[in-house]
């Protein structure tokens, strides 16, 4: 059995001082769970002397300083990976909010948690192909920080069963727990808020590289591209990054150097 853990980061109203709305899934094997939590915090110990915090939560250089970043997520990631099974990467969704209007998307335009749900639709499409293949059963677990958002996945995932077969199958309806109940929550809260300040970083530099948060983009991306085993003995080539608008996801990956 695997876990599949969500986060959000990002205002998504169009008027916020966010540039993008992130949503970042993390994916695991559920006996895995409580190894991965401890290695992030001693990790986090380590490199910012305490446990790891949600991202909102860090304070000064913690957040802010992109070769401290660097080296705990190269810390962190390589204990994990040494230590825990395959699956273990993300899928991160990208919405450049400056670029939703009523001409391209009238429904994003008009609906802020729509915005959120259509990420989710996104993810759920990738994450579905992957386990069918891989013959895997998941738990879905959601931050509970929002009753507006509970309301429409639970009425998405309701009304679009047959559009998301593949992902239903493999999975119940989420769980919407707090990350006291599921510490695990604080990881992916953290990873979502770190992707938001690297994609920030990067629209701020203009969209080229370098920027300033590549540091830590460069250790954070390898959870969104990865080799996983499958039984078959064959293996799967995982790309996590999906980005909004569409037409303009292979520019901006190949500036990133994610193929």
């Amino acid at each position: 059995m695997a876990l599949l853990v969500s986060d959000e980061s990002g205002d998504l109203g169009l008027e916020g001082s966010r540039y993008y709305i992130v949503l970042t899934l993390l994916l695991l094997r559920d006996d895995d769970v409580g190894e991965v939590m401890s290695l992030a915090n001693l990790s986090a110990q380590r490199h910012f002397r305490h446990p790891l915090r949600k991202w909102n939560n860090m304070k000064g250089r913690e957040k802010n300083d992109p070769a401290l970043l660097a080296d705990f997520l190269a810390d962190f990631l390589s204990q994990a990976r040494q230590k825990v099974s395959s699956p273990f990467c993300a899928i991160a969704v990208i919405m450049d909010k400056a670029l939703i209007s009523p001409q391209r998307s009238p429904k994003l335009y008009e609906d802020a948690t729509y915005r959120m749900v259509w990420c989710y639709r996104l993810a759920f499409q990738r994450i579905g192909h992957f386990l069918a293949h891989a013959g895997i059963n998941a738990r879905w677990i959601v931050d509970d920080n929002s009753e507006t958002l509970k309301r429409h996945l639970q009425l998405y995932l309701t009304e679009k069963l047959p559009e998301i077969g593949g992902f239903i199958r493999r999975y119940g309806l989420p769980e919407f727990r707090s990350p006291r109940e599921h510490p695990i929550l604080t990881l992916v809260d953290f990873l979502a808020g770190l992707t938001g300040r690297c994609f920030e970083s990067f629209q701020q530099a203009g969209m080229v590289v370098p920027f300033s948060f590549q540091p830590a983009w460069d250790k954070l991306k390898s959870l969104f591209h990865a080799t996983l085993p499958l039984p078959s003995g064959q293996s799967w080539r995982w790309d996590g990054l999906l980005y909004w608008p569409m037409e303009h996801r292979d520019q901006v990956k190949a500036s990133l150097d994610c193929p």
